[in-house]
């Protein structure tokens, strides 16, 4: 009878987490904020950084991809922004993201939350188009003529960051898949 009970107590621990906290939902909306804010950060740094150390010598710093979009803010003023919004959203998003991983191992049933399979999706969808947008517009880019060092670089940084979030998540797809076929 005590095997029943300790059957029955076990069941029970694996279906309870499964009937997601609304906290386990809140931290998937955290982690895509978090994601967020930390990669189009990063993302502006290294682009700045580029700009920096190989100007654009046909269109003039003023036509960088990010300047054309923000010009009413100085570049000096955005990578301060940029700098300050990696320093807050890196360790907020170092601890989420351990925090849901670390359920997850836990109870691999949280891997069936609903808002989990929509931000894993969100993400895939978000990083694929904005790396094909950048690579749309290095095409364009080239064709009229402004094949440089500034554009490959500008290139290669977007290729890098939206493929490392890409990889990864497309990955997690990938074994989750896996595991349930």
């Amino acid at each position: 009878m005590e095997n029943i009970n300790k059957d029955n107590a076990s069941q029970k621990i694996l279906v309870e987490p499964h009937r997601a906290k609304v906290w386990d939902s809140i931290e998937y909306i955290l982690l895509a904020i978090t994601l967020a804010i930390f990669s189009l950060s990063l993302s502006y740094i290294l682009h700045h950084f580029v700009d920096v150390f190989s100007p654009n010598l046909i269109f003039g710093k003023e036509n960088s991809i990010f300047d054309v979009y923000l010009s009413y803010i100085s570049s000096d003023e955005l990578l301060r922004i940029a700098t300050a919004s990696l320093i807050v959203s890196y360790p907020f998003f170092v601890l989420i993201f351990l925090n849901i991983t670390k359920k997850n191992i836990q109870n691999p049933l949280l891997q069936d939350l609903l808002l989990r399979k929509i931000f894993l999706y969100g993400v895939l969808s978000v990083s694929f188009l904005g790396t094909i947008g950048y690579l749309i517009f290095t095409i364009y880019q080239t064709i009229l003529g402004n094949f440089t060092n500034n554009l490959v670089l500008h290139t290669l940084v977007t290729l890098f960051i939206g493929g490392i979030i890409f990889s990864y998540y497309f990955l997690q797809t990938r074994r989750e898949k896996h595991n349930y076929a």
